[in-house]
């Protein structure tokens, strides 16, 4: 339940981060078809940059503003370079991440803003070899139009605690 509620109050934070978007238009179920494949082609990159756990590829994905926000598992809250600086100083103890995808949708709020959503789960390998499992993972994700170009502009993410998994039942799950 706790899962479901952050999700809603992720939505409507989105929703309200969407608000100066362009003016509200009736888009065509056609044109809502369109944004929404133009935005999960945009997904598949971020997705794969923090599976290789590169910051740069994180950066170039990600719309710099100054509302630019996203919200960790814990319930903290960065800025553009402050999530930047502390995806950085995360990474430097894994040796990769891999989330398994079990649903994904993406809602159409404007035409140059829609909403991500993602559930699956996040097995994360640290360096040490312990590998530590979230699953429910959920993923929010506003994507802005900016330039032509959909940006990540908000996220938040929530799942259960991590709990450490032995390699050969994550070998198991996949």
């Amino acid at each position: 339940m706790k899962i479901l509620r952050t999700l809603a109050q992720a939505g409507l934070l989105a929703v309200a981060l969407a608000a100066p978007a362009q003016p509200q238009e009736t888009l065509s179920e056609a044109q809502q078809a369109q944004i929404r494949a133009e935005v999960l082609q945009a997904v598949k990159p971020l997705l794969a940059a923090v599976e290789r756990l590169d910051i740069q590829a994180m950066r170039t994905l990600s719309h710099k503003s100054p509302e630019f926000s996203f919200v960790m598992p814990d319930g903290t809250s960065y800025g553009f370079e402050e999530v930047l600086a502390t995806a950085k100083e995360l990474f430097a103890n894994l040796s990769g991440q891999k989330m398994i995808t079990q649903k994904e949708r993406v809602l159409v709020l404007a035409p140059d803003a829609a909403l991500y959503l993602w559930q699956g789960r996040n097995d994360v390998m640290q360096k040490d070899g312990v590998l530590l499992r979230s699953d429910p993972y959920c993923c929010t994700y506003l994507y802005r139009k900016v330039d032509g170009q959909w940006k990540f502009a908000y996220g938040h993410e929530s799942g259960l605690p991590s709990q450490p998994v032995r390699v050969e039942e994550s070998e198991k799950g996949r």
